[in-house]
């Protein structure tokens, strides 16, 4: 199997603020490298974009964890990551 991912499984990328737009480069070694979520779901409001992560995450009710499954393609190689982005809300009770 190919090693196109320079992080481990089940890595963080991104603890973020909710409204507020972000860019998160994607941790592939080759440039050329093409990526897609299948599975689980990326924040809503971002999405993938080449090879970084682009978007602003719409307001959540509480801190939410979003779990999802990137698989980086190259060459006919296949190599598949889960990560996790975090969603903070500024909401007041």
């Amino acid at each position: 199997m190919a090693q196109l991912w320079s992080v481990l499984n089940n890595t963080s990328l991104a603890n973020l603020v909710e409204r507020q737009t972000i860019e998160i480069p994607l941790p592939v070694i080759d440039p050329a490298t093409t990526v897609q979520v299948i599975s689980g779901s990326l924040p809503a409001g971002m999405l993938i974009s080449g090879q970084r992560i682009v978007g602003t995450p719409l307001e959540v009710v509480r801190t939410t964890n979003y779990n999802f499954v990137i698989r980086a393609s190259l060459n006919g190689e296949i190599d598949d990551r889960t990560f996790t982005i975090t969603v903070f809300g500024a909401d007041d009770p």
